[in-house]
């Protein structure tokens, strides 16, 4: 019998030891050799383990040409449901089967073929081994750049592929001295390069930061036109002239912490308001007495509470209360005794048009629009004290309006008047 080569394909799957291989020997020594060993290219690409038990058997074996355009797909499927693989032998062969598409495609589009249509990337590779995508991203790079034993570990399901993958960025040295000192140390020294990664990347983001905000505070001007002033600063010490705002619209965080802010706000809304001036103040739900009742300890005068529609697939889950919500409040105050004009209570943004482009709190530009045009008409001067990503501002300066932005946190601020900026400048 001559001495056949397993093709590179065939090492998706990992070969038979032991007690298995001696049954299948045994099987096929009694009963012959049911399934055929199939050939491509010369090679075994799929059968290694009865070629091996019929040599072991003494029987002849039977092979078939594999004459078909997917060799890389033809062996997952034939394998995939018959072999009992632990996990990690089903992250390594996820991993192998992305990476074997990837070079048979390569082989047939040097020698000038049309490459296979069926691809084995890593989503489909995830798909077909049943695990997740980084599963099958940390096998590829445990088969680059890892150590024998250390796949191996992978393979036996001794440590987890994530974790051999970390592994497998030492040099191939520390490598084996680490596999060397057992489980234990690959999962302590696993989890010390994470925390250099984790390290390395807030350095990394902190100084990108700093970078921005550099370039920012050299091209910040005091003024982008004469309809908008933005100050960087907190709004209880900021600079604004008694009664001088017509509207005063903000969307303030909703955390237990900041519930303190809702009385500051008033206070500073008493102040700066106009004798007619009204202030919107949306809000969360879960800590909504608390806002309320630090909003009423002031002199400004409660009107109404509105509704502000959030329809579409995106509600956030409140896990406390087991709510998933699709509003949120907006609570109208007035310095004088009532609001200038009459409003509809009802406002509804755009579906699924929660825009956290640019602040992970932010709101979307088609709700507040309705809002702003609803309580405001051109010429008014409009305020957000805790301007955030800008919002509030960019739909009051389409209604027309004066707008003031306040906003204490510099990085926050940049952003927000790069945004307006932009806006500016295209009308």
């Amino acid at each position: 019998m001559t001495d056949l080569a397993f093709h590179a394909i065939a090492d998706i799957f990992p070969l038979m030891d032991g007690q298995p291989l001696a049954d299948l020997t045994d099987d096929i020594k009694t009963h012959g050799l049911r399934e055929p060993i199939w050939l491509y290219e010369g090679q075994i690409l799929d059968g290694r383990n009865r070629y091996r038990a019929c040599q072991a058997a003494g029987v002849e074996p039977v092979f078939v040409d594999y004459q078909e355009d997917d060799p890389v797909g033809f062996v997952v499927s034939l394998n995939l449901h018959r072999r009992h693989l632990n996990k990690g032998q089903k992250a390594i062969s996820a991993g192998k089967a992305a990476d074997a598409k990837k070079e048979d495609n390569l082989k047939r589009g040097s020698e000038g073929q049309i490459c296979p249509s069926g691809k084995t990337t890593i989503s489909e590779a995830a798909k077909q081994f049943d695990v997740g995508s980084t599963t099958v991203k940390s096998a590829k790079q445990v088969l680059k750049t890892g150590t024998k034993g250390l796949t191996q570990k992978v393979v036996e399901n001794k440590v987890s592929v994530s974790t051999a993958a970390d592994i497998a960025t030492l040099p191939p040295n520390e490598q084996d001295i680490i596999v060397g000192l057992g489980e234990k140390a690959i999962l302590m020294a696993a989890k010390e390069i994470r925390a250099k990664k984790k390290k390395a990347r807030r350095e990394e983001l902190s100084q990108q930061k700093q970078n921005y905000l550099e370039a920012a505070r050299k091209a910040q001007k005091k003024s982008f036109s004469d309809r908008c002033r933005l100050i960087h600063q907190d709004f209880r010490t900021a600079k604004i002239a008694d009664s001088s705002l017509d509207r005063i619209i903000t969307d303030p965080p909703y955390g237990h912490d900041y519930i303190p802010v809702y009385r500051d706000l008033a206070q500073f809304a008493v102040r700066t308001l106009k004798p007619d001036g009204v202030m919107l103040v949306m809000c969360g739900q879960m800590w909504f007495p608390e806002f309320l009742n630090q909003l009423t300890q002031s002199e400004l005068h409660y009107q109404w509470l509105m509704a502000y529609l959030t329809p579409g697939g995106q509600s956030p889950g409140l896990f406390q209360r087991k709510v998933n919500t699709f509003w949120k409040p907006v609570l109208v105050f007035s310095k004088g005794e009532s609001v200038p004009d009459w409003f509809g209570d009802v406002v509804t943004s755009s579906t699924n048009d929660n825009d956290k482009r640019f602040h992970e709190w932010g709101q979307s530009e088609s709700g507040f629009c309705q809002l702003v045009n609803r309580f405001t008409r051109p010429g008014q001067t409009v305020c957000d004290p805790l301007m955030g990503a800008g919002t509030t501002l960019l739909a009051a300066l389409q209604c027309g309006c004066q707008v003031i932005g306040i906003e204490c946190d510099e990085w926050v601020f940049y952003q927000a008047s790069e945004r307006i900026q932009e806006t500016i400048n295209r009308v």
